[in-house]
């Protein structure tokens, strides 16, 4: 899957390793043409100086390349046979590949208290981090057991945002809360709920 969509024909998939400049460098790939794909990759060259393939137990890196959107995303395999990283004719087949893609949503904030939460795992979790945007119009932040995040005094008692919470948000000026990470899915994200409020 690329985010909420499967693959379509002329996106690319390849396996990249680190060169001596620690520069990713494709080591194999294939287009997709929408059936089963195989790809083939190459091993480290010893009798030339650089490195021109995978070392042996080097770890594979997925990227791919989106056709539709025109750039490279890092994708998850799960493997159903094989090993995960380079052997001298090695075979491996893939359960799944995955490529999450960073979603934004904005939260209008009114001026004076808001009650907020959200359906996104941000990339960057630290409260002052998420608030950092919109800093200046911010009064506090309350979580549900009384944390707080006080950006004039620099007080973070709340740590890092968790999507399992809701937040009270007074804001001195209205402004547009943005969050980017991965969008949870719903059946896959359960929130425990106690006796009681």
């Amino acid at each position: 899957m690329l985010g909420d969509r499967p693959f379509a024909v002329g996106d690319a998939i390849g396996l990249f390793y680190q060169n001596d400049n620690n520069d990713w460098t494709c080591g194999g790939f294939s287009v997709w043409n929408g059936a089963n794909l195989g790809i083939i990759v190459w091993g480290d060259n010893p009798d030339i100086p650089i490195k021109d393939g995978f070392a042996i137990g080097e770890t594979y890196t997925f990227k791919v390349w989106d056709a539709m959107l025109e750039q490279e995303w890092n994708a998850t395999a799960t493997y159903q046979t094989g090993e995960s990283f380079y052997t001298i004719g090695g075979f491996s087949i893939l359960a799944s590949l995955i490529v999450n893609i960073p979603v934004e949503q904005s939260i209008s904030l009114n001026n004076g208290w808001n009650i907020i939460s959200s359906y996104i795992n941000p990339l960057e979790s630290l409260i002052p981090t998420i608030f950092s945007n919109i800093i200046t119009d911010v009064k506090i932040v309350k979580n549900g057991i009384g944390q707080i995040y006080d950006p004039a005094f620099n007080i973070n008692t709340i740590g890092n945002w968790n999507y399992e919470n809701g937040y009270l948000v007074n804001m001195l000026n209205e402004n547009v809360l943005s969050i980017t990470g991965q969008k949870l899915v719903p059946e896959e994200t359960p929130i425990n709920l106690n006796n009681g409020w």
